[in-house]
């Protein structure tokens, strides 16, 4: 069974009352379905984040307009300028670090590329304070990702 099988049916024995689990798994479900055909991953992330703000979630939340700003992507650049910023608010987590490409190609979207070296260095300073690293996956691949010399950092682990 594949992991959005998997998040449907969890989502069927969870209780239709809002609550932070079910806001996780809809963001988590949103994830999954973000690149499919249609629009189900801009409305499960659009519920995700909604029903985690009615509960507080804060976290849930970040995650969620993480998901928010990536199925907005070239449709919705407001929306997705939004989510973006609010996603990297909380400094890097691991499963946001989509989030800050996601601002800058919204930016890039409506023409502003004057934020890139800003929005690069709150990347990097986020990085350096978020705990993860970052290691090359392609010995001959990468480039200065994160501003680290010819270490790169292509893949982030926790």
């Amino acid at each position: 069974m594949a992991g959005a099988e998997q998040l449907g049916r969890a989502l069927t024995v969870l209780s239709d009352v809002d609550s932070e689990r079910r806001a996780a798994l809809l963001a988590r479900l949103a994830e999954w379905s973000f690149a499919a055909a249609g629009d189900q991953g801009a409305i499960l992330a659009r519920q995700a984040y909604d029903m985690a703000e009615r509960v507080g979630a804060v976290e849930v939340r970040v995650n969620a307009a993480a998901v928010l700003a990536l199925t907005a992507r070239n449709t919705n650049y407001d929306e997705q300028l939004k989510a973006s910023r609010e996603a990297i608010s909380a400094g890097l987590r691991n499963g946001n670090l989509g989030a800050y490409g996601a601002l800058m190609e919204g930016l890039a979207g409506v023409g502003d590329f004057t934020g890139g070296n800003e929005i690069a260095a709150r990347m990097r300073a986020d990085f350096g304070a978020s705990g993860l690293t970052g290691r090359r996956a392609v010995a001959d691949g990468g480039g200065d990702v994160l501003g680290q010399g010819d270490r790169g950092a292509d893949v982030v682990t926790a």
